[in-house]
């Protein structure tokens, strides 16, 4: 519960922020939902909400089945978990993500959008926590990233999407995204898109390589622009958010 008000009290503070009033402009429903699953320890769910642009404003991390402890901390401490997530260095990767614009810092005036910076060669690890938590997948060791120089395209795999929907589920439930997750893949876009538009775009963290992982697209703004029609669902796999390989592609009609 207590998570859950510290969403919703970020939420508001945004809607506030970006046109003086709030009446809102900040979705309160989660744009993405993942299921993830530490590798011999617990199960977690990370909810991703965004502000009125549709840039990642917060996430909500729930581990399931862990009383009041810090994920992925070690036995010997009190009060840690180690069967959890690692929620140290989840939280580094995400501020990492998420710098303060240098010209912002010197009183300059902040740009529109900046490229964050690749994540540390450590390969991030999911944490937890209620707002303000990352969203980057256990590393898989010694698996290279194409995009790193390996030469091979990281592509997921037997995707399932749609092919048919109902425009009132997808408006009522969003669109569900399921894939195989290619080997050294640390986060995945998921994007869906109408007549070359970008309806909506999510970066997630990737699950275990081989692992099947499902991502469900929904949110008001997205529910709005739903009309009946042919989509195209593309995924692009990566080691970091500035270097995704080629997408694959599945076309969708919701009628």
């Amino acid at each position: 519960a207590n998570a859950q008000e510290l969403v919703r009290q970020w939420q508001v503070s945004a809607d506030w922020a970006d046109d003086g009033a709030v009446n809102g402009s900040v979705p309160a429903a989660p744009s993405a939902v993942v299921q993830g699953q530490v590798p011999g320890g617990r199960a977690y769910t990370v909810n991703t909400y965004t502000d009125g642009r549709g840039g990642e404003l917060e996430q909500l991390w729930l581990v399931h089945g862990m009383a009041h402890a810090w994920s992925g901390g070690c036995a010997c401490q009190s009060y840690a978990d180690p069967l959890g997530p690692n929620e140290s260095q989840a939280m580094y990767d995400f501020f990492m993500r998420h710098p303060m614009p240098a010209a912002a810092a010197s009183g300059g005036g902040a740009p529109d959008s900046i490229e964050p910076p690749a994540a540390p060669d450590a390969g991030p690890v999911p944490g937890t926590g209620p707002a303000g938590t990352p969203s980057a997948p256990p590393a898989q060791p010694g698996a290279p990233s194409s995009s790193a120089g390996a030469g091979v395209p990281m592509r997921v795999g037997k995707l399932i999407a749609g092919p048919r929907v109902s425009l009132g589920q997808a408006r009522r439930s969003g669109i569900r995204v399921s894939f195989v997750v290619p080997r050294g893949a640390r986060v995945i876009q998921v994007q869906l898109l109408r007549g070359g538009r970008s309806l909506v775009s999510r970066i997630v963290p990737a699950a275990r390589s081989g692992s099947r992982q499902t991502v469900q697209l929904r949110g008001v703004r997205l529910s709005r622009q739903l009309r009946g029609g042919k989509y195209s669902v593309a995924l692009r796999a990566g080691g970091t958010r500035a270097l995704l390989d080629p997408p694959v592609r599945r076309i969708i009609t919701v009628s």
